[in-house]
C-alpha cells in the first residue's frame, strides 16, 4: 500500500474519532444541562454555545467523511442512460467537486479571519473557532 492510500485511511480514522468524542462531549453535556434544569431548576450558560459549536463541527467533519468515502448523495440520471461512458461521468464529478471545495474553502477562511473580531458572549472566544469548520472540511474533503 503507497504512502498516500496510509496517510488517507489514517486522516478518515482520525475523522471518525474525532466526530465521535465530539458527539459524546455533547451527550454528555446536554444530559447534565437537562438534569441541572429539572432536578436544581438551573444550568450552565455556555453548555448552548459549546453544543452548537460542536454539532457546526460534526456535520463537517461527517461532510468531509462523506466526500472521501463518497457516499453522499449522486444524481445518477447521467450515468444511468450513458453507462459505457461512467468513468467520464464519475471525473467530472470529481472535478465539480474539487472546484467546489476549493471556492467553498476560499470564502471559509474569508469567514473565519472575519470571526476572529467577533467574540461569543457566553465562551468568551472567538467565532473564528466555529467558523474554522468549512475550510477544514475542505481541507479534508479534498
Amino acid at each position: 500500500m503507497n504512502l498516500y492510500r496510509k496517510l488517507t485511511e489514517a486522516l478518515e480514522k482520525l475523522l471518525e474519532w474525532l466526530s465521535a468524542i465530539i458527539l459524546f462531549a455533547m451527550f454528555i453535556t446536554l444530559l447534565l444541562q437537562v438534569i441541572l434544569r429539572f432536578l436544581f431548576h438551573t444550568g450552565f450558560l455556555w453548555i448552548e454555545g459549546t453544543t452548537i459549536m460542536g454539532f457546526i463541527w460534526l456535520a463537517m467533519i461527517g461532510t468531509a467523511l462523506g466526500i472521501r468515502k463518497l457516499s453522499l448523495i449522486n444524481v445518477t440520471f447521467l450515468q444511468d442512460h450513458f453507462k459505457e461512458k461512467k468513468s467520464i461521468f464519475l471525473w467530472i464529478q470529481r472535478i465539480l467537486t474539487l472546484v467546489f471545495l476549493l471556492i467553498l474553502g476560499y470564502y471559509g477562511i474569508k469567514y473565519t479571519q472575519f470571526g476572529v473580531g467577533v467574540i461569543y458572549n457566553v465562551l468568551k472566544i472567538p467565532y473564528a473557532y466555529q467558523y474554522a469548520a468549512i475550510p477544514t472540511m475542505c481541507i479534508c474533503g479534498i
